[in-house]
């Protein structure tokens, strides 16, 4: 054995020791460490997905496949009756139009990241950054980017993308008789020239949980979002595509942008029934989009009707949907909904079957497909049919 190999294995063997030396120590010490009892209400977590993702055309497109992955981890911090949310997440890096001040900003809809580009480093994303505030039981206000309040389930994909999560402010009410409240005043967009002209949504729901049996359960909502200057800057942009647009040509930004045509209020209709066969959870949801203020009836409806058995929601447990979609060119603002189904936008309709099983606790294996096909073909020059493929394993942790 060489000398320079005595001296680091015997280097190596001292630093053992010393470390297995002070173990006890250590313990003694820890015994006397003194935190903070606030650190008892901080809780630490997130979870990991990969995914196989295939796209398929029927045409001379060329089909797609990806190997993805999303990750998210973050905190929650609780201080009386004020509670801190703060999350970090993976997401594609995009350069949308955002009025006179473009600027790259991670996809609103996805937190996705494409394995490729010879092993780069990939970004990480302000996901949520939220103050929530509870003064009373039946009261909760939030502000910064938040969890979407007004995600209740898969109806409510008529209008939003799962892994949206809209920023502002939003009030939630939880009243007498199941009846509750949500009130949302969300920014768009900012407009550094015209203080007055910066675009808006301002929502509104209703709705009540009413108990109808033993494991029975029904919901019923109704929203309205309005919006202000939507169709004054640049929303729709990161390859959303269906709502009607037109080209305007613009002084402040001297340069051509192009805007949504028709204008926007939207009103949702919203039921689920929650029941059970035997042991088998069962949740049948349907929902209804119009927009109000689409007088030339260019799409401005949209419908989803499915029904979800099971509950893959613990070790050893499944689930089971399908669902029918089907939304109108400008029945809701296309960057906002759900970009898995089809083309990322609307001016589609088409099938959505999934199903999961969890092997363990906090684990999902999930494969999911989505067959669409284009409304108005005068509206796209994109494929008229298309087949989306997701092979999904989540580990939360």
């Amino acid at each position: 054995m060489s000398t320079i190999r005595r001296i680091v294995k015997g280097g190596v063997a001292l630093l053992a020791a010393g470390w297995l030396g002070m173990i006890p120590l250590s313990s003694a010490f820890a015994t006397d460490v003194k935190y903070p009892d606030w650190l008892d209400s901080v809780k630490w977590g997130g979870d990991l997905r990969l995914r196989h993702d295939s796209l398929f055309y029927t045409s001379n497109q060329s089909d797609r496949d990806r190997e993805r992955f999303r990750l998210r981890y973050g905190v929650t911090a609780v201080a009386g009756d004020v509670t801190a949310i703060f999350r970090l997440g993976t997401s594609a890096g995009s350069a949308a139009s955002k009025g006179p001040n473009s600027t790259v900003n991670g996809d609103p809809l996805s937190a996705n990241q494409t394995e490729d580009t010879s092993f780069s480093r990939k970004p990480i994303w302000v996901d949520l950054a939220e103050l929530r505030y509870k003064p009373f039981d039946f009261l909760q206000l939030d502000g910064g980017k938040m969890e979407n309040p007004f995600w209740s389930g898969w109806s409510s994909s008529l209008m939003w993308d799962p892994d949206l999560n809209p920023e502002g402010y939003s009030e939630t009410l939880n009243l007498p008789l199941g009846i509750f409240a949500n009130m949302g005043q969300f920014p768009l967009n900012e407009a550094s020239t015209f203080h007055d002209a910066n675009p808006w949504m301002f929502a509104e729901r209703i709705g009540a949980n009413v108990p109808v049996g033993d494991d029975m359960k029904a919901t019923f909502s109704a929203t309205d979002y309005g919006f202000t200057h939507e169709n004054l800057y640049p929303i729709q942009g990161d390859g959303k595509q269906g709502n009607t647009t037109t080209s305007v040509y613009s002084s402040v930004t001297s340069s051509t942008n192009t805007l949504l045509a028709s204008k926007f209020n939207i009103l949702q209709l919203d039921g689920k029934y929650k029941l059970r066969a035997g042991d088998l959870p069962l949740t049948l949801e349907a929902g209804y989009v119009r927009n109000t203020e689409e007088s030339k009836n260019k799409g401005r409806d949209g419908q989803i009707i499915g029904l979800t058995a099971g509950n893959a929601s613990k070790a050893h447990t499944w689930e089971v949907a399908y669902y029918y979609k089907r939304l109108g060119a400008n029945a809701v603002i296309a960057d906002f909904v759900d970009d898995d189904f089809g083309y990322a936008g609307t001016n589609q309709a088409g099938h959505i079957v999934w199903v999961g099983y969890a092997p363990r606790e906090n684990v999902l294996l999930k494969a999911t497909l989505y067959n669409t096909h284009i409304l108005d073909k005068s509206l796209s020059t994109a494929a008229p049919y298309i087949s989306h493929l997701m092979l999904d394993v989540v580990v939360k942790f």
